[in-house]
């Protein structure tokens, strides 16, 4: 990374977590720096953007895309006490501005934390199914810092406008920190290791295909095709969509109710978020997937089915009564010593 730097030809954006910030991470616990090496490069690249921003850009900037195709959202809170105004890129706030790099390869800039970086362990396949659970099931894993608050969102975005379609999923809010705990073991089963299993994302986006088509009057004009839907080659809608993954926090304080009529305000931003590499396509239904894509399911849904089977076999023919009436997990066989224990 230092030779990439040290070589790029284009000036470049490096956000600069304090020492503190990485004395935070160093200092054990759930949140630490990756030991190795690709991670961390990974987790370092995050932190790097192509051209020179100063302070003063930044301010009119929405978003930056860094060279780990990881992007950031660009929030301008309000000042307190005519203090300058808090600069915040994704979950960092930057603390000391404008350092120039040696030899003008850029400008560097002090921020509170380690960045969260997003990496895509698992991706889904090609072919899904409308009101189907997602096969496989996506994991994204985790790297830097994030807050307690934080919650990681799976966004369908359609492809050609990047429309995104924030109520196309369910299952698809997982939070990271004490809002899993308090979820019991449903929730933290979700996160875990610090990665996020979508084992229950369901896909409630329907397929263009499948939307009701108005009647024309006889005498009446063609409709205006929408300028946020995405059409294919010969101007129908397509049914390809991107998985987006973004971090989310949710304000401290609830946002005041919405007048009636009015859509209430969002209680939260999304601060950085990475999108998955390849498309995906939804079908109405099983019967229209492709024969491996079927071929496939149908294995998976056998091995869930096997592997019960499995367990007992190898566990035994029959639970004990005592592991029943003592309340042994589930799953765990209780010798007849333990049952009969007071």
């Amino acid at each position: 990374l230092t030779s990439f730097v040290e070589s790029c030809e284009t000036a470049l954006t490096i956000f600069a977590p304090t020492n503190e910030a990485i004395r935070k991470l160093t200092a054990g616990g759930p949140r630490s720096l990756p030991t190795d090496t690709q991670l961390l490069r990974e987790l370092l690249c995050v932190h790097i953007t192509m051209g020179s921003l100063s302070r003063e850009e930044l301010l009119t900037t929405r978003s930056i895309t860094t060279i780990g195709q990881q992007t950031h959202h660009v929030q301008v809170h309000e000042s307190i006490e005519g203090q300058a105004q808090p600069l915040q890129v994704g979950t960092m706030t930057l603390v000391k501005a404008d350092i120039a790099l040696p030899s003008n390869r850029g400008v560097l800039h002090m921020v509170d934390c380690v960045m969260c970086c997003l990496r895509l362990l698992q991706h889904c396949r090609f072919e899904q199914v409308w009101n189907k659970t997602v096969r496989p099931s996506p994991k994204v894993g985790l790297q830097g810092d994030w807050l307690a608050v934080d919650e990681l969102h799976a966004v369908l975005v359609h492809c050609d406008t990047w429309t995104p379609r924030f109520t196309g999923l369910r299952g698809n809010i997982v939070p990271l920190g004490t809002a899993a705990e308090a979820g019991g073991n449903r929730a933290t089963r979700h996160f875990q290791d610090n990665t996020v299993h979508y084992s229950e994302l369901l896909i409630l986006e329907k397929p263009p295909e499948m939307s009701k088509k108005k009647r024309k009057k006889p005498d009446a004009e063609p409709e205006a095709p929408s300028s946020t839907a995405a059409t294919d080659a010969g101007g129908n809608p397509t049914p390809h969509y991107r998985m987006m993954f973004s971090l989310y926090r949710r304000d401290p304080t609830p946002p005041s109710p919405a007048p009636p009529g009015e859509e209430p305000a969002p209680d939260g931003k999304h601060l950085t978020f990475c999108m998955a590499p390849e498309d995906i396509l939804i079908r109405n239904s099983f019967h229209m997937l492709s024969e491996n894509e079927k071929e496939s399911r149908r294995n998976e849904y056998k091995s869930k089915q096997n592997a019960p089977k499995a367990r007992m076999s190898n566990g035994g023919a029959a639970r004990p009564l005592q592991a029943l009436t003592m309340g042994a997990a589930d799953g765990e066989v209780a010798s007849p010593s333990q049952g009969l224990e007071p």
